[in-house]
């Protein structure tokens, strides 16, 4: 297998991309349900994953197994920015998804680091609302927000958080 990416967001209801939402709709039709570490809130059009702020605190969602490319196109999507993490609205991360069955698995996760503050979202799913659908363009987000920790390669290893350990298999 390529890796694996986390989707709890716009990448469940669909996606302003051509090739991601041919990608996404082929994927999720294998994509088993999980769970990671975190808490999710509303930013409007998309939800934004955050680091737990209790012991528990799950978000839900699919774990899509990647395509050639496919990560590439998802970190624009996402606005990471492999060679300047900090700078991005969302950090890819390397973290354990809890499949249904207890097993846990290494995947890539995309924290929500951007500057707009969002409603809490109980339970950790998204939409909150059937039907949602993300009208988010792929644009240049603002400027960068400290405070992560950044891996050689460009990614985020870890949130530093009780509870947000990264994975320690190698997802490629």
């Amino acid at each position: 297998m390529r890796g694996r990416v986390f989707a709890y967001g716009t990448l469940l209801t669909g996606t302003p991309d051509p090739a991601l939402e041919a990608w996404r709709r082929r994927a999720l039709r294998r994509a088993p349900r999980a769970t990671v570490p975190g808490r999710l809130v509303d930013l409007g059009p998309y939800p934004g994953l955050l680091p737990p702020r209790r012991r528990g605190e799950r978000v839900q969602g699919r774990l899509l197994a990647l395509a050639p490319g496919i990560l590439e196109r998802l970190d624009r999507y996402e606005d990471h920015r492999p060679a300047a993490p900090a700078r991005g609205e969302y950090r890819r991360l390397a973290l354990r998804a809890r499949l249904p069955s207890g097993r846990e698995v290494p995947c890539w996760v995309y924290l929500y680091q951007g500057r707009r503050r969002g409603r809490p979202l109980p339970g950790g799913r998204w939409p909150p609302r059937p039907g949602r659908r993300s009208s988010r363009p792929i644009l240049p987000s603002p400027p960068p927000k400290p405070g992560m920790e950044q891996a050689r390669d460009g990614t985020s290893q870890g949130w530093n958080q009780p509870g947000m350990e990264p994975a320690s298999d190698r997802i490629s």
